[in-house]
């Protein structure tokens, strides 16, 4: 971590893609914490729409491509960023683990350690880390294994993100198709129940200080667009004890899990980032953004873990920027 003592404060967002009112929840809370503000987007998409609300926009290349790290690390340098936040899944196994890097140009790296981060992109070290945990998830099956009373069940792939190639699995021939349409999927119990995303805070020391559960009542993409706050003991309970499970957690991690209707939580799957859905928890009142900031400024921001407003609704809807087309970034 580099403690920020300045009053200005530089964030770069990479991948920033369609996170508008994340931009605008991070703009407010330096608004709130008095600090003298600046918002860079980078994106391998000219076209992305968050662009629009950040006071830099910066085209870079994919986060697959050889110099792609090579180019946010100058980026952090010559734009004295205080604060690298990535957010999306494809990125962070490319970033893990360099936070020295980072830090050596000024920058903390917001991202949980390596080891996290290998756990949390592989389905199948997502459940054995749970069950060694002793933390509930749905027991994966081998194909061989599959019985028709099994029936249904879910399979996903194995580093799969944005819920795609995810099916229901009712019927052997689906198993057959799907199995094939989808190389290397997993093949998972199938839960049904309601849906809960967390979007857990976690201090740079690891331990885990806020967790926001939000009922999913509406998901189009992979990405929620309407959701519910939820204060439930029990769910909040299993996701702190996942993150603490965890270790080496930093900043945000997001957990799905299920409850059935005789109660049982299950965890189907960690991501150690920003959920599309956290605009959801810091408009309920966890200020997630701020205690970021305060982290990274060497700050221990006060946390009052169930400050957060229950049965808050995000009802979430399109909207458009118009920009000429020679004022978008090359």
């Amino acid at each position: 971590m580099c403690p920020v003592s300045k009053s200005d404060f530089t964030i770069l967002f990479s991948c920033i893609g369609r996170r508008v009112a994340l931009v605008n929840a991070f703009r407010e809370s330096m608004r709130r914490l008095g600090l003298k503000g600046r918002i860079l987007g980078s994106d391998m998409a000219t076209h992305s729409s968050a662009f629009q609300v950040c006071d830099e926009a910066h085209v870079v290349h994919s986060s697959t491509h050889k110099d792609y790290v090579d180019q946010l690390v100058a980026l952090c340098r010559d734009k004295g960023v205080d604060l690298l936040i990535p957010l999306i899944d494809p990125e962070l196994h490319i970033l893990a683990g360099l936070n020295a890097r980072f830090r050596e140009v000024g920058t903390t790296l917001c991202l949980s350690s390596q080891e996290v981060v290998r756990i949390c992109r592989d389905k199948v070290r997502t459940h054995d880390f749970l069950t060694k945990a002793g933390i509930d998830t749905p027991a994966l099956l081998s194909h061989d294994q599959v019985r028709d009373e099994d029936l249904p069940l879910f399979m996903k792939p194995r580093d799969g993100s944005s819920a795609k190639d995810i099916h229901r699995i009712s019927t052997r021939r689906q198993l057959e198709f799907y199995r094939q349409e989808v190389p290397g999927a997993i093949i998972q119990e199938y839960l049904p129940g309601q849906e809960f995303t967390l979007d857990i805070f976690c201090d740079f020391a690891g331990e885990p200080r806020c967790a926001v559960p939000r009922q999913r009542l509406e998901v189009r993409g992979g990405e929620v667009v309407k959701s519910m706050t939820v204060k439930d003991a029990g769910i909040i309970d299993v996701g702190m004890a996942t993150a603490r499970a965890l270790g080496g957690c930093m900043g945000p991690i997001t957990l799905q899990c299920f409850r059935t209707s005789s109660g049982r939580i299950s965890v189907i799957e960690i991501n150690p980032r920003l959920g599309g859905g956290v605009p959801l928890a810091i408009a309920a009142g966890a200020d997630i953004p701020g205690w970021i900031i305060q982290s990274v400024m060497g700050r221990s921001p006060e946390i009052d873990p169930m400050a957060f407003a229950d049965q808050l609704v995000m009802l979430r809807y399109d909207e458009a920027f118009f920009v000429p087309r020679d004022r978008l970034p090359t």
